[in-house]
C-alpha cells in the first residue's frame, strides 16, 4: 500500500494538539524518553535526527546535553511548537520518506 503523505499531513494535523497534550503528561512517555536518553550516553557534538519530531519536546533533552539537533515532521503546526519549545535546535516541515539532507 503506497504511503498517502498528504493524507498524513492532514490527520496530524488535526489530532496534533491532543497528542501533544498526552506526551506530556503520560508517565510511560516520561519514563520511555528518560530510559532512551540513558541507553545514548554522551551525545555532546553529535549530530541527531528527530524524524517525526512533533512539537520538539523529544529534543529538548538532546540541546540540554549540547547535541547539534535537527527535527523533521510532516506537521506543520508540530514544527510551529517545536521552534518555540526548543530554539536550540533546527526544525523543517519534511516528509521523512523523502529527506533532503546531505550524508553526514
Amino acid at each position: 500500500m503506497k504511503h498517502d503523505s498528504q493524507l498524513a499531513k492532514k490527520l496530524y494535523d488535526k489530532q496534533f494538539n491532543r497528542y501533544s497534550k498526552k506526551q506530556t503528561e503520560d508517565k510511560q512517555f516520561q519514563d520511555l524518553r528518560e530510559k532512551v536518553y540513558s541507553l545514548l550516553g554522551n551525545i555532546k557534538g553529535r549530530k541527531v535526527l528527530f524524524a517525526g519530531c512533533g512539537d520538539g519536546l523529544e529534543c529538548v533533552p538532546a540541546v540540554a546535553k549540547k547535541a547539534k539537533v535537527i527535527g523533521i515532521d510532516i506537521s506543520e503546526r508540530g514544527i510551529e511548537l517545536a521552534k518555540n519549545n526548543c530554539p536550540g535546535a533546527e526544525f523543517y516541515v519534511m516528509d521523512f520518506e523523502k529527506t533532503k539532507f546531505n550524508n553526514n
